[in-house]
């Protein structure tokens, strides 16, 4: 049978009647959408019952290649979209909030029409989204036909397609970007899209033209990070957004705000996947109440990812700690704690003398090396006297008047509330910053938050490198810290757990803490992301069930009720 027997016109599709004339059907003749330049024209597609599906596929010859060669591309908004050439599925981002389909779905190639099997999921696009339902497409060019499956994301996608990689080369000189910069970059092209509302604290972020659906892109530089998590088959990326120069474009991605590095975390660790997003959003809440102290590190959202033709999962996407997040000035020095180990005096006066930033496994972020090699004792003393009070020459009283006490106050509750069990001296931020009298105050932010509400580390591979612990009566705080309160020299003990009950009654309620749980749960299912990272990443062994992590985080509270009490 020729093309031309199924080259409908509008009038005839089954859903005619439904429709005004001159729209396109996205997806499966989806409403009030016109078909602009470089898309195909609103008489070139068509919905196909199955028996006339079946005959477009016996009446013409199959070429795959067409998509897997890229010849012919799916694209929304005149841009291609992720293509998993693997499983043979394009990934599309809707929000999952709104009835009507959003962006306009065409095809790079004009003389290419499109048929969509009829399969009565037109009008039940939450459905379509929570059940991961795939569509049913056929390409057809000149002769030819390929087949594909169209996925729906409620939750942004990231299409990242690798050009090339390149290998750092820094001398010993740069000390910093030699021992914590020389992984292998891979260079490339990022595609961003998300609807408006479609991830979870999404604010509506208009582009140039106007339109609430967003799709940003850029150059990217990536590479693997982390070191209990690069165990793991499911990979963890830093990456660098740039312009065409290789200068940092910095964007506002799912309303987290501006910069040009964020990390893809994998949160292959987790199974449950709410562990790190909703300690991020109690220690955010935490931070928005303080008005005196900059306390903010990060935010997170949830992405979907497509990487090189491939889907790999589910992802968590976290804005790097910089300058502007934290409203630095330029008097303040950001530190960032990798181990726990703390290094000696004579240690810290190496790196003076050698002008480096960096004393493993503290690293000045900070300003940058060039103005730290200016005055490196200047930059490196407010560290000093920290260390010095906190561990070298235990000095309670002078470690009172060094830290911001307010900060402590909320990093320690914060610490025992999300049982934060790789937090206490390490994967923190500390921010020595400059009062209006010219005297420093020390203040912590946290870092990596995977290891929270139960789960630890371990070294048991079978365990897949974390293991839950039911024990809710340990502590978290380092020991010097909490001596500190218990010591209650000037009544830190006192208002500490002032502090504490007031938290109690809303952001560390357990309606709050377990509510965020559950959002967060909800969230991953209905816009079908859970279950797509649990099928590919089976080892994981995700899990939609909450009640042993809110079962422990119910008996976690009342003990520290006791605790603090």
């Amino acid at each position: 049978m020729k093309k031309q027997m199924w080259h409908k016109k509008l009038g005839r599709i089954i859903y005619s009647s439904r429709f005004y004339t001159g729209v396109l059907l996205l997806l499966m003749m989806i409403p009030g959408i016109l078909f602009t330049k470089r898309v195909v024209r609103a008489d070139e597609i068509d919905m196909v019952s199955d028996k006339e599906f079946q005959e477009i596929l016996n009446n013409y010859r199959e070429n795959q290649e067409l998509l897997s060669e890229g010849e012919v591309l799916l694209t929304l908004n005149d841009c291609p979209l992720p293509y998993d050439r693997g499983e043979n599925i394009w990934y599309v981002a809707q929000n999952p909030e709104n009835r009507a389909w959003e962006g306009v779905l065409g095809l790079s190639e004009r003389d290419a029409v499109l048929y969509l099997l009829d399969d009565g999921y037109l009008r039940k696009k939450e459905e379509v989204i929570r059940e991961g339902h795939l569509f049913q497409a056929v390409i057809v060019k000149g002769e030819e036909y390929a087949q594909a499956s169209i996925a729906v994301s409620g939750m942004p996608v990231v299409s990242i397609e690798t050009k090339d990689t390149w290998q750092p080369v820094y001398p010993i000189e740069d000390i910093d970007n030699y021992v914590f910069n020389s992984e292998l970059r891979c260079l490339g092209d990022i595609t961003i899209f998300h609807a408006n509302g479609n991830s979870g604290t999404y604010k509506a972020l208009k582009d140039h033209a106007g339109s609430d659906y967003r799709i940003v892109k850029a150059k990217v530089s990536y590479h693997t990070r982390g070191n209990t998590s690069d165990n793991f088959e499911k990979k963890s990326y830093a990456l660098k957004l740039t312009d065409e120069e290789g200068e940092g474009k910095k964007v506002n991605l799912f309303g987290l705000g501006e910069s040009a590095d964020w990390k893809l975390l994998a949160g292959a660790g987790d199974v449950t996947k709410v562990r790190e997003k909703t300690a991020w959003q109690l220690w955010q809440e935490i931070a928005d109440r303080q008005s005196l102290t900059s306390e903010g590190a990060s935010a997170m959202e949830y992405c979907e990812v497509v990487l090189d033709g491939s889907y790999i999962g589910m992802y968590q996407v976290l804005k790097s700690p910089d300058k502007n997040t934290l409203n630095l000035e330029t008097t303040d020095v950001l530190y960032k704690f990798l181990q726990a180990e703390m290094p000696l005096e004579a240690d810290i006066q190496s790196s003076i003398d050698a002008a480096y930033p960096v004393c493993y496994p503290i690293r000045i972020r900070y300003p940058g090396q060039d103005t730290v090699s200016l005055d490196p004792a200047g930059y490196w003393e407010p560290l000093r006297q920290y260390l010095g009070a906190a561990y070298w020459h235990i000095d309670f009283e002078r470690l009172y008047l060094l830290i911001d006490l307010e900060n402590t106050m909320d990093y320690y509750l914060f610490l025992e509330a999300t049982s934060a069990w790789d937090n206490a001296c390490k994967n923190t931020y500390h921010i020595a910053r400059r009062t209006k009298e010219g005297e420093v105050r020390m203040l912590t932010i946290p870092w990596d938050l995977n290891y929270t509400f139960g789960d630890e580390y371990t070294t048991e591979i079978e365990l897949g490198k974390t293991r839950f612990n039911p024990d809710t009566t340990q502590l978290y705080t380092e020991p010097v810290i909490r001596q500190l309160f218990m010591n209650n020299t000037h009544g830190e003990e006192d208002i500490l757990k002032s502090r504490w009950a007031a938290y109690r009654q809303d952001i560390f309620s357990d309606e709050h803490v377990l509510g965020l749980m559950r959002e967060n749960m909800e969230y991953m299912q209905k816009t079908g992301a859970f279950e797509r990272d649990s099928a590919r990443w089976p080892m994981q062994n995700n899990d939609s069930d909450l009640t042993k992590i809110m079962e422990y985080e119910r008996e976690r509270l009342r003990f520290l009720d006791e605790y603090f009490g």
